[in-house]
């Protein structure tokens, strides 16, 4: 098989070769990396709806994402991976609501985990896996509950344009996109969001910057739950 490429399946992935180690330096398979994060997720009852694997550096560098199943079929949530065993980087994940993990070595998410290729990575990296794994259940509780909030706080056409200019005050939205986020708002593409809440203008930004470039997704959606967590204590 070729040693840069997209798009690969985990049965190719564990045809990559690793280079030798040293007395200091311990590379590891990418399909480890892979297969004991899913492994813990499948332990706490996580299932994978998508997943999707890239191989660069002639087969070197490793970077991979999944899109778990959330608690309700309307949410997912997202997990990243990454691996070098050219010492460019560590063993790596990242988990959350959106995660960004690419070629050009922007990694990004809520909860991440990272280990450096060294001695003992092999016993040591499955115990990072769980304690980010962890924490990411943690987490999941508070945003759970907080879509629950959203879903409950009422929104009116006339505090729409509010919340609109705050977006854009916080760089989550440019001043070209008000428009489409309202039209979002006023006409959802899924009637899922017909009611008046702050869940579906969440979800109206949400459709807007899926347009974005990827690698500032994660910033504007912190960016964006910050501005509705405000909204929603204001409210």
């Amino acid at each position: 098989m070729a040693y840069t490429q997209a798009n690969i399946t985990r049965n190719e992935l564990r045809n990559v070769s690793i280079p030798a180690p040293t007395a200091t330096w311990q590379p590891i398979h990418h399909s480890f990396l892979v297969n004991e994060t899913i492994a813990q997720l499948h332990m706490r009852g996580q299932d994978i709806i998508e997943e999707k694997h890239e191989i660069a550096a002639e087969g070197l560098r490793y970077f991979g994402q999944f899109k778990i199943a959330g608690d309700t079929p309307e949410y997912s949530w997202m997990l990243g991976l990454r691996n070098a065993n050219d010492k460019r980087f560590g063993a790596c994940g990242a988990f959350g609501e959106q995660v960004t993990v690419c070629s050009n070595l922007m990694f990004a998410g809520e909860e991440q985990f990272g280990r450096k290729h060294t001695l003992n990575i092999m016993n040591d990296l499955p115990g990072l896996i769980s304690n980010c794994l962890d924490n990411w259940t943690e987490a999941k509780v508070v945003q759970n509950d907080r879509r629950e909030t959203f879903k409950t706080t009422k929104i009116t056409d006339r505090l729409m344009p509010q919340i609109l200019v705050r977006s854009m005050e916080d760089g989550i939205i440019s001043s070209s996109q008000i428009g489409k986020v309202w039209a979002e708002w006023k006409t959802p593409t899924h009637e899922d969001f017909a009611e008046r809440t702050l869940w579906s203008a969440q979800n109206a930004f949400t459709e807007v910057l899926k347009e974005v470039n990827q690698m500032t997704m994660p910033t504007r959606t912190i960016k964006l739950t910050n501005l509705m967590d405000r909204v929603a204590a204001a409210a």
